[in-house]
């Protein structure tokens, strides 16, 4: 019977379809017809490309379809009647995609393996029964679709479909399979693996793991008991489905996080419809109304008819958007989603399940050696060039697993020092005691079965480096720890290294009973009733009872200071700078030695307040201020003593000083230029940009090198906030160890650690006896006292009663104090880490308030109004004393800024 000819409007649908998408010309798309063949139309058509009539009842092909092979490229005849294909198609030079998924071929044709340019061929439910060897010499096919084939689980597949070597994409879903052979591994160009809804109980996770280009694997609704751990070490995935598998309903893997492909379908959704959204509110045209010449009719006509215009074109742009496009031929496969949004959901869970996978593989430390064998690549460690663009230079570990830390720190070329060093410093960052030092004796293991004997030695300097530097921060009283530490001790005893294992062990033995005595530990640190000072001259005698301050010269007093100062920072441990032990819960006991620097700063620049404010001659004040900006001046110039330096000034610049104007008048020229001379070294601006640049010192060799200093603490805490706070310890979603950030923090610590070796004040600068136990205990005024001699200094203006914080006198106006209880006293500080945490930027690209006067603040509008309409105030009573005759000296001081501070 011959076929019905097709309604005469399908030509000129296509010709239209055609003018309508210049970009689909040649592609004929006609599905749901119930055409029963391909009509003769077709074949006298010209630059035809795609051939698609999916979803139709066509059995067989018209003989003028050779009429195409010199044009056709895709074929497409999924869900049709077909049972062969024409023998003809072999003579088609340009086919490159075959589609005839959903008809009953049942045996594989023939004509196949004759299209040479082949490399796309769906055969998806068309009830194969047979599957020739011939399919493996089919080297220019890349994408084979075999799924819903049940007859195919019982063929033996591994010297047909997976030895193609060339296929890129391979789908064997729903065909019952139960095994997957070892002969997958050849599969070496793989990207998309589909295994999904089959009968697999295992797979073969060491051959899988060889598949190094793989991006999609589906094993999904099969019968796998366990979960594939070695899939965890396929570190390019970007998709993988491992839900409907009987394990996933197992207590121990609820921690395996396997979004279905419906919940990822529902993301791309919410993001398309997002989008669409976005799309009508971008082609809508704002209508804006300009109403100032409302009273001309003629202009408002033209408003009207503008307006009118608008919202015409508003609602055709709405419809342009919800109008559907007419959609491209079907692929007739559903492929996973491609949206962006999607994409990324899918990639952000195939990280997540993997590094689950890979968790599970450390917990047996048979499968954990696996992650000590992989091979190296970005996904497992991560290097840069120290100097961009000059590999002499050497390079660095940007981020890495654990495992190949421990790998590379025992290589037979293993890293630098520095490098070294940083890991011994801040392991305890990315691991704990137990696991290091199951690390480092799965790692000996393994080099003493391969009978490496330089590596054997790495492993057994990395271990007696680590204890010699982490002993004493390590809990000895922890069961746990010591029985891992004897089992490394036994392990190197019994291969050979006995005596090596006895040095360690005295070592430890050493820490441990120095850490039982808690007085004999606390001797290391000064008390506020002992004095640690090396020259014991300094601390004998006693100062006559006439001593007066201004006795001292400016360099006796910086020296004396800067020993104080230098004996506290000396004693600093290098763990109480790490973890923000010292703001943290505990951190009187974690980091007393930093709490008791930072008080000494607080005390410093309180006593200097003090000493100033409390001479009612202004002649004694002048020269007060003159030996303390002296002083500092010597501090930074002579001793380099940044810290003393930054008490000084940010006294200086404290709210009861600033507004001595008088006092401040009087000063000699000279020692005003000093004042801006400190003042610009100290600036706030550039995230301390001056300060930065003055503790950088050009070395001979053409490098950079650091002064050795006492630096100044506040900015060190504050970098090291910022870095600790703004960076990961491990980076997110992943198990690498983010060295990006430990480099900052290195590089730091390491400017701690050289300085607190150097003393800053030469030992020929003699200071009189009984000054330094003068200086030990310093008479300080509180902020309310130095707020009140302050004004019985210079009286007039505001009464601090009057102001806008009334309860208490302003604070120091100063960014550089630092809070007694051990924290930061740094609003504007606060504010910028709370703006710039979740940046993760590293601290130099930060920036300060813009100098140590005067903290910058962004104050709500509620505040402005009110701080503004506090000055009106307070400018109308001045006048008002003005004119009765009133000193009102000082009513236009920085108490709003004080008050800014507080709010």
């Amino acid at each position: 019977m011959a076929a019905p000819t097709p309604p005469a409007e399908w030509i000129q649908e296509v010709m239209t379809y055609w003018l309508k998408h210049p970009d689909l010309s040649g592609v004929l798309h006609l599905p749901d017809r119930d055409l029963t063949v391909i009509p003769n139309e077709v074949c006298q058509m010209k630059n035809v490309v795609v051939l698609s009539f999916p979803r139709n009842k066509i059995s067989k092909f018209p003989k003028k379809i050779e009429n195409m092979k010199d044009t056709l490229k895709e074929l497409d005849l999924s869900q049709n009647a077909l049972t062969k294909l024409p023998s003809s198609l072999a003579d088609f030079k340009t086919l490159v995609t075959v589609r005839v998924a959903g008809n009953e071929i049942k045996n594989f044709p023939s004509v196949i393996h004759k299209i040479k340019n082949l490399t796309f061929l769906d055969l998806t439910d068309t009830h194969l029964k047979t599957v020739p060897p011939d399919v493996s010499k089919m080297f220019m096919l890349e994408k084979f679709y075999l799924s819903k084939n049940p007859a195919l689980a019982k063929l033996k597949l591994d010297k047909t479909v997976f030895a193609m070597v060339s296929l890129t994409s391979l789908r064997l879903a729903s065909c019952g399979i139960p095994m997957i052979p070892e002969q997958v591994s050849s599969l070496g160009m793989l990207k998309v693996l589909d295994l999904s809804c089959n009968e697999l109980k295992t797979i073969p996770g060491e051959a899988f793991v060889k598949l190094t280009n793989l991006r999609e694997l589906l094993l999904n609704g099969n019968l796998l008991e366990d979960p594939p751990l070695d899939v965890g070490l396929m570190r390019k995935l970007e998709l993988l489905h491992l839900h409907d598998n009987p394990f996933c309903s197992q207590e121990a893997y609820s921690h395996l996080y396997m979004p279905t492909l419906e919940e990822i379908a529902d993301q791309e959704k919410e993001a398309a419809e997002q989008e669409r959204i976005q799309a009508i509110l971008a082609q809508r045209p704002a209508a804006a109304l300009d109403l100032s010449d409302s009273g001309s009719g003629k202009s408002s006509k033209k408003k009207k008819a503008a307006a009118a215009a608008a919202a015409a074109a508003a609602a055709a742009a709405e419809a342009a958007v919800d109008e559907p496009e007419p959609a491209p031929y079907s692929t007739g496969y559903p492929e996973p989603p491609t949206h962006p949004v999607a994409t990324k959901v899918t990639a952000r869970a195939c990280m997540r399940l993997q590094l689950g996978l890979r968790q599970l593989l450390r917990a047996n430390k048979e499968t954990r050696q696996k992650l000590f064998s992989e091979k190296p690549n970005k996904a497992n460690i991560d290097f840069r060039l120290k100097v961009p663009g000059d590999p002499k230079a050497g390079l660095y570990v940007v981020s890495s697993t654990i495992e190949k830390l421990v790998l590379h720190l025992t290589d037979k070329q293993p890293p630098d020092q520095s490098f070294i060093r940083l890991v011994l410093m801040l392991w305890d960052h990315f691991t704990t005691p137990v696991e290091w030092m199951d690390l480092i004796l799965l790692r000996y293991d393994d080099v003493v079965e391969a009978d490496s004997q330089i590596e054997k030695l790495r492993t057994f300097n990395l271990f007696k480096k680590w204890i010699e530097t982490a002993a004493s921060r390590i809990d000895w009283e922890n069961s746990e720890i010591v029985a891992m530490f004897e089992k490394v001790l036994a392990r190197l005893s019994d291969t050979g290294l006995a005596q090596g294992a006895k040095s360690i062990q005295e070592l430890v033995d050493a820490v441990r009973a120095g850490l039982s005595g808690s007085c004999e530990a606390e001797e290391d640190a000064p008390s506020d009733d002992e004095d640690t000072a090396e020259n014991e001259d300094e601390a004998d005698g006693v100062l006559p009872p006439t001593f007066d301050i201004l006795e001292v010269s400016p360099k006796e007093l910086g020296a004396a200071l800067s020993r104080i100062e230098y004996d506290l920072f000396r004693v600093i441990k290098i763990e109480e700078f790490m973890h923000l032990r010292w703001q943290k819960k505990g951190k009187e006991e974690n980091a007393p030695n930093m709490l008791r620097l930072i008080d000494r700063f607080n005390e410093v620049s309180k006593w200097v307040a003090t000493m100033i404010v409390k001479s009612m001659d202004i002649k004694r004040r002048v020269q007060l201020m003159s030996l303390f900006i002296q002083t500092a001046h010597d501090c930074l110039t002579t001793f380099h003593d940044f810290n003393v330096v930054f008490a000084i000034m940010s006294s200086l610049s404290s709210a009861p000083i600033l507004r001595l104007k008088e006092t401040w008048k009087q000063l000699p020229t000279k020692i005003q230029a000093l004042n801006e001379k400190l003042n610009h070294a100290i600036d706030g601006s550039g995230n301390f940009r001056n300060y930065r640049e003055l503790v950088k010192v050009d070395a001979e060799d053409g490098t950079t090198k650091f002064l050795a200093c006492v630096p100044y603490l506040g900015m060190t805490l504050s970098d090291l906030t910022f870095i600790e706070e703004g960076n990961e310890d491990i980076i997110p979603d992943t198990d690498l160890i983010n060295f990006h950030k430990f480099q900052m923090i290195g590089k730091a610590i390491e400017h701690i650690i050289n300085n607190q070796q150097n003393n800053p004040v030469p030992d020929d600068v003699k200071v009189r006896p009984g000054l330094r136990s003068y200086l030990l205990d310093m008479d300080t005024y509180d902020d309310n006292m130095l707020y009140d001699a302050s004004q019985e200094c210079e009286a007039g203006g505001r009464s601090r009663h009057n102001s806008l914080v009334s309860s208490a006198p302003p604070k120091s106006a100063s960014a550089t104090e630092i809070g007694g209880d051990g924290e930061l006293r740094m609003k504007a500080f606060e504010n910028r880490r709370k703006r710039e945490e979740a940046k993760a930027i590293p601290m130099h690209m930060l920036g300060r308030p813009r100098s140590a006067s005067a903290v910058q603040l962004t104050l709500p509008k509620s505040a402005q109004l009110l701080i503004e309409r506090e000055k009106a105030k307070s400018d109308a009573e001045a006048a008002a004393a003005a004119s009765a005759g009133t000193d009102s000296s000082d009513a236009d001081l920085p108490a709003a800024a004080a008050s800014a501070d507080e709010l």
